[in-house]
This record gives C-alpha cells, sequence and structure tokens, in this order.
C-alpha cells in the first residue's frame, strides 16, 4: 500500500508534503511507540506498518478514554445513590417533628378546653350565690348569724378554690404557650430551611442525573465508534492481503513486458497480440488483465474511501477526546 520503490513515499517526503499528518499523529499518547516504528518501516519500505501501529495506538488511547468514562459514570452513581438515601432520612426525620408538634397542639387545645370550662363555671357560681341572697327568707337572730358565718365560710372556701384552680391554669396556660410557641416558630424556621435545602437537594439530583444521561450517550457513541474502528481495521487487512496478491501479479506482468506500468504493460501485449501471438492464446491473458486492472481500480477506491472514512473517524475521536479532557479539567 505504501510501496516506497513504486509510488516514492519516504519519510522527508510526508514531512513536507504531509505536515498535517504528522502533527496529528504526534497528539497520540503512544507517540514515541509509533515513532519507533519509522525505521522498521523504511526498511520494510511499507509504511503500512506504520499505519497500524498509529492505528493500533489510537484504539489503546480510546478504550482508555472509555474506561475512564465508565469509572466517572460509577463514581456519579454511588453519589446519587448517597443523595436518595440523605434525602429519604430527611424527610423521615421532618415526619417525626410533624407529628411532635402535631401532638403538642393537641395537648393544648385540651388545656384550652379546661380553660373554658371553668371559667363557663365562675359566673354559674356567682349566681347561684346572689340566688341564695335573694332568696333566703327572714330568720331569726340566730338563724341569720349561723346562715352568715356559713355563707362567709363557704365563699371563702369557693374564692380560695377559684384562686387556686385559676392561678394553676394561668400559670400552666402561660408555661404552655411560652414553650409552644417558641417550639412552633422553631419548626417552623427549621421547616423552612428543610424545604429550601429539599429544593437544592432536587435540583442537584436533576443536574446529576442529567450529566449521568450525556455521560451515557458518550459512552454509547464511543462504543459506536469503537465498533467502527474494528470494522475499519477488519476491511484494511483484508484490504492488504487483496493488494498483496494483485501487486504480485502487477509485478510479474511488468517483469514478462518489460514496461513501466501496468497500461504501458496491456498495450504491448495487445501490439504482441496483433503482431506476434494468436488470438486464442492472447485472449484470455487480455480478459484476465482487464478483470485485474478493474480490481486495482475498485481497490483503490475502497482504499480512497476507507482512508476519507479513517480521517473522518479520527477526527470525530479526536473531538470527543478533548471534549472529555476539558470536562475532566472544569
Amino acid at each position: 500500500m505504501f510501496d516506497k520503490g513504486r509510488q516514492g513515499i519516504t519519510w522527508d517526503y510526508l514531512r513536507e508534503r504531509h505536515v498535517e499528518i504528522l502533527s496529528e499523529l504526534k497528539t497520540l499518547r503512544d507517540w514515541d511507540t509509533v515513532k519507533a516504528i519509522i525505521p522498521e518501516a523504511e526498511e520494510l519500505r511499507d509504511y503500512s506498518l506504520l499505519s497500524l501501529q498509529a492505528l493500533a495506538a489510537l484504539i489503546r488511547e480510546f478504550h482508555i478514554e472509555k474506561n475512564a468514562l465508565a469509572e466517572k459514570i460509577e463514581k456519579l452513581k454511588q453519589n446519587l445513590d448517597s443523595t436518595r438515601t440523605e434525602m429519604r432520612e430527611r424527610d423521615s426525620s421532618l415526619e417525626k417533628r410533624i407529628k411532635s408538634l402535631e401532638a403538642n397542639v393537641e395537648e393544648l387545645q385540651r388545656k384550652m378546653v379546661l380553660v373554658e370550662g371553668v371559667s363557663s363555671l365562675i359566673p354559674r357560681i356567682n349566681e347561684l350565690e346572689e340566688r341564695l341572697q335573694l332568696g333566703v327568707p327572714e330568720p331569726s337572730k340566730i338563724e341569720r348569724q349561723y346562715s352568715k358565718i356559713i355563707e362567709e365560710k363557704v365563699n371563702e372556701i369557693v374564692d380560695r378554690r377559684i384562686s387556686e384552680i385559676e392561678g394553676k391554669l394561668f400559670s400552666s396556660l402561660v408555661g404552655t404557650t411560652t414553650e409552644l410557641t417558641n417550639s412552633v416558630k422553631g419548626f417552623l424556621e427549621k421547616y423552612e430551611k428543610l424545604v429550601v435545602k429539599n429544593h437544592e437537594l432536587k435540583k442537584a439530583l436533576e443536574a446529576r442525573e442529567e450529566e449521568i444521561r450525556l455521560l451515557k450517550e458518550e459512552l454509547e457513541k464511543y462504543r459506536e465508534m469503537d465498533r467502527k474502528v474494528k470494522e475499519l481495521e477488519k476491511r484494511v487487512l483484508e484490504y492488504e492481503k487483496r493488494s498483496g496478491k494483485l501487486s504480485t501479479v502487477e509485478k510479474r506482468l511488468l517483469e514478462i513486458t518489460g514496461a513501466a506500468n501496468l497500461e504501458e504493460a496491456l498495450s504491448i501485449i495487445k501490439n504482441m497480440k496483433s503482431e506476434y501471438i494468436p488470438k486464442s492464446k492472447v485472449t484470455p491473458l487480455i480478459e484476465e488483465l482487464k478483470k485485474l486492472r478493474d480490481k486495482v481500480e475498485k481497490l483503490e477506491e475502497e482504499n480512497r474511501k476507507l482512508r476519507d472514512r479513517n480521517e473522518k473517524l479520527a477526527e470525530a475521536l479526536k473531538s470527543i477526546i478533548e471534549k472529555s479532557t476539558g470536562e475532566e479539567e472544569e
């Protein structure tokens, strides 16, 4: 494919006429390994060995990048699982705090009901005293004295009990209200913080899921690129084998006719046919040569397409690798 003697390709020729190819080759990580094969390619007079070595280096580079990308995806999955676990734990803690607050509210409601019951009882006691005072007939002096003493004692006992109940209810209500107010205030502040934190975690989770989706797409592209490179490598090897067989036939034909190229050899054979050799003997040889020439042209066209396709794949791989490297640096 890179026959030095026939096509005149040398390392100096590549440096002078195809600088862009060498520049791309030097970007490979294993450039030293690729460069080390140059003397052997010069000795064999076949630069296809250099192409295969460069292709192998590119495949190795691709596998390294693919493994690094797979590790990055695995780390992101672990971080995502950790974030989900943390969010579940925080939701559970928040539910417990809400249940505790609901229990405190219910306790306060029960105490308020008791206070309202006592408040409604005090007017009834006053009303009963007034009825007793208005409804008692004019007794004797002794009865009035005893009634007065009993009334005073009853009033004293009732007032004392009411004062005790009011004091206990007031202190209990004030302490419970203050404690509940502080608890509600603290709970609301923590709840707002948890809501904000939950929103931030959801945003971070969505961003990580999006990053994982993009990385999966790039990994799929790498896999597809790997498949295409393997297929291209297989076709290049097949082409090398077929090209080697055709080169042997062509070389033999040139030796027989003494021509400089295949077209001149065919022309000589046509002249030989018309001047010296019977048609029955020359016709099969000419047909065979035409078939060989058609195969050579097809192979050259296929080689050109493969070369263009290889260049496009190399550019795509280079773009993806540069993008991955830029993301890692960020």
